[in-house]
C-alpha cells in the first residue's frame, strides 16, 4: 500500500523501512526509478499525515549491505494535547 492510498484510509502515522534507499550498489539507484516508490527515505509531513521511512539497519534475504546507511528510527508516540473529552470504558 502506498502512502498517498495510506493516508486517504484515514491513517496520520506510516512507517517504512527495511533495505530503503540500496542494499547492493549498484542496484540502490534504480529504487528511486521504481514508479511506485514515492519516498525512498527520510521524513514528509503533509497535512496532519507523517512519513517516515527508514533506510533499514541490514539487509534482506541475506546479511550484505554494500550501498546506503544502515539505520535505526526511533519513533516516540505521544497521545494529541487534551481536547477536554472524557475517555469511556
Amino acid at each position: 500500500m502506498q502512502s498517498e492510498e495510506v493516508r486517504e484510509a484515514g491513517a496520520d502515522l506510516m512507517l517504512s523501512g527495511h533495505t530503503h534507499n540500496g542494499q547492493l550498489w549498484p542496484f540502490g539507484y534504480l529504487i528511486h526509478l521504481h514508479p511506485n516508490m514515492d519516498q525512498v527515505s527520510g521524513i514528509r509531513q503533509e497535512d496532519g499525515f507523517t512519513q517516515i521511512t527508514s533506510d533499514g539497519i541490514g539487509g534482506w534475504g541475506f546479511a550484505a549491505r554494500t550501498a546506503g546507511n544502515s539505520e535505526y528510527v526511533v519513533v516516540d508516540v505521544v497521545p494529541e494535547a487534551d481536547t477536554g473529552q472524557a475517555e469511556t470504558d
